[in-house]
């Protein structure tokens, strides 16, 4: 509770954009604390079926359902909503042992710490939970095309599913080494184009550019000794960025040129120059 009180007070004063915090909920006191926490205008909550060694632990199905009987609770102009990282832990923890020692050279390498089915087996458990207890329920991050397969079964007006940029935007194929390493994984070309279909058929209902940043030696670090692994989002975002404008400086080089070459030959020098300060900005 002190915290949001906190959140409150430096919000006002720091933030030039509005914030909707959501908490991660993973003790009984702060499922009891839930109507207290909504009273303060916060009805946002995350759990994560798989945790982040060394920052989250993972919640088991029982807390969930505790969880969402509580949220059922509240008032009904709360509109409360759980977040879900849906990733099946026991075959995550299991992966990743048989993954100590090999090399983790390659974005390929790091994504079977993390297999696809894991996720898609977990994001099937989520939406059977939110379709049987009725709570409004956010799946995070997707990144597997099994989820997207299990989301053309499984999808329901409870059920909300986001993906984030560098799934989008990168994939195992990607020379972009240990700065790719988050959780879950970049994932194999095949599913990020799921998920691009996914966004086109509306499975996916939000995109979203999420920030993590987390040191290049923590990156490169062994399995052993593996921490919190997120991309920053924000370099991702800005990169895609830069590849978009440099193909419409491109688009629009290559038609101005085609113009400057209908010109009498007097002309198309300094058309040359004018074009390039242009294209150049």
């Amino acid at each position: 509770l002190p915290v949001i009180d906190r959140l409150r007070r430096e919000v006002s004063q720091l933030s030039r954009v509005d914030m909707i915090p959501h908490f991660s909920l993973r003790e009984q006191q702060q499922i009891d604390e839930l109507p207290l926490y909504s009273r303060q205008g916060m009805n946002s909550f995350k759990v994560y079926m798989c945790g982040v060694p060394g920052l989250y632990p993972h919640q088991e199905d029982g807390f969930i359902i505790r969880l969402m009987q509580r949220m059922k609770q509240l008032p009904p102009t709360a509109h409360p909503i759980l977040s879900i990282h849906c990733e099946n832990t026991s075959i995550c923890d299991y992966a990743t042992e048989d993954m100590q020692s090999q090399p983790l050279d390659t974005l390929a390498d790091w994504n079977r710490t993390h297999p696809n089915l894991a996720e898609g087996e977990a994001v099937r458990r989520a939406a059977y939970f939110a379709r049987e207890m009725g709570v409004r329920t956010y799946v995070v991050h997707s990144s597997t095309r099994e989820a997207m397969e299990a989301l053309a079964a499984d999808k329901h007006p409870n059920l909300y599913v986001e993906t984030t940029s560098p799934y989008l935007c990168l994939d195992t194929d990607s020379p972009i080494g240990a700065y790719g390493k988050m959780l879950p994984p970049i994932r194999e070309p095949e599913s990020r184009k799921a998920l691009w279909d996914g966004i086109r058929s509306g499975l996916i209902d939000t995109m979203l550019a999420k920030v993590a940043t987390v040191s290049i030696v923590c990156r490169v670090s062994p399995l052993a000794t593996k921490c919190a692994l997120n991309v920053n989002s924000r370099n991702i975002f800005l990169a895609a960025v830069k590849k978009v404008v440099a193909q419409t400086h491109r688009a629009i080089e290559h038609a101005l040129n085609r113009v400057r070459n209908k010109l009498p030959l007097g002309k198309q020098a300094t058309m040359q120059s004018r074009c390039t300060r242009l294209v150049k900005g």
